[in-house]
């Protein structure tokens, strides 16, 4: 279908695999707010235990859907594994997948996280209109692959869904409004903060240094969801520098910077087939480590050498 191959083109021509990465923690920051999601997501604490590997199987999971369409029958099989999954979740947590705002915004967020973040630091240019067009056929599309649980009757959790891009716009932003803490509990408040606080982890281990990659994910997060998972508030200054660099980045990337000659994520999704992701989380923490020294023995060298520079010029002098 013509919408399938606008998503297609719009996401793998896309011009980083870091926006990703930001969307994916923030994203599900916002999604742990509801009670049944916070139990959900907590429930087996996969992202605390094997962040990186959830990362890289929902990053791989999504660029098939991507490649293969909303609507083929790839897309059907794979997304009733993820309704196998739920299903093992809902047999201990009755009620968690029922709610249709909240699996309608899990795939809105997929499609209107550029544009938020577009709007948030000033871009130049919005999304493509053409790929606002398509978002809401292929997440309803998308989204009708899901059911509720037997409980509730497997419904399809397309119903209702948004049938434009102003409404998908008002509905990303109605979520940020709604008091998800007044149909909560303390303990389901605290999951979901631990897990919004995992997510966020993940994400600093992967891409950034820890006090970056944080004020990166607070940036980009809500305000009302910052409030309600009590993930505090990001600093002023690398905030304002951060929005100032996407903003640039995006600005480059749509004015002045050539159109990519080959799509740069069916390169990802082929690495992705071709990796054990269950060893992601040891390589990473390797590779990490191996990092931390290098910053350690250059802060050390740095130590060292700039006393001995400023004796040497105050010495010759």
């Amino acid at each position: 279908m013509e919408y399938d191959q606008i998503i297609r083109t719009a996401t793998f021509f896309a011009p980083s695999t870091f926006i990703a990465a930001v969307a994916y923690a923030t994203v599900f920051c916002i999604l742990t707010q509801p009670a049944n999601s916070a139990a959900a997501i907590h429930f087996g604490g996969r992202v605390v235990r094997r962040g990186h590997q959830r990362f890289y199987k929902t990053q791989l999971r999504q660029l098939d859907w991507v490649y293969y369409g909303s609507g083929s029958q790839e897309t059907a099989k794979d997304i009733e594994k993820v309704n196998r999954m739920h299903a093992n979740i809902w047999k201990q947590l009755p009620g968690t997948f029922s709610d249709l705002y909240e699996a309608h915004m899990s795939v809105i967020s997929m499609g209107y996280f550029e544009q938020w973040m577009r709007k948030l630091v000033g871009s130049q240019n919005e999304m493509h209109h053409k790929v606002k067009v398509a978002w809401p056929q292929w997440g309803e599309r998308v989204c009708d692959h899901f059911h509720t649980e037997p409980s509730d009757g497997r419904r399809s959790m397309a119903l209702n869904f948004s049938r434009t891009f102003e409404e998908i716009k008002t509905f990303g932003l109605r979520f940020d409004t709604i008091a998800c803490e007044e149909e909560s509990t303390p303990e389901l408040l605290q999951k979901g903060h631990e897990t919004a606080e995992a997510f966020n982890s993940q994400f600093c281990e992967l891409c950034c240094l820890q006090w970056l990659g944080r004020d990166v994910i607070l940036t980009f997060t809500p305000p009302g969801s910052r409030r309600r998972q009590n993930l505090g508030e990001p600093h002023r200054p690398v905030s304002a520098v951060i929005k100032s660099l996407l903003k640039l980045f995006f600005d480059l990337s749509d004015e002045l910077l050539p159109d990519p000659a080959k799509p740069n994520l069916p390169y990802v999704r082929e690495r992705l087939l071709a990796t054990n992701l269950n060893k992601t989380v040891k390589t990473i923490k390797m590779y990490r480590t191996k990092q931390d020294k290098s910053f350690i023995a250059v802060g050390l060298l740095a130590l060292v050498l700039l006393p001995a520079i400023y004796f040497y010029i105050n010495y010759r002098l």
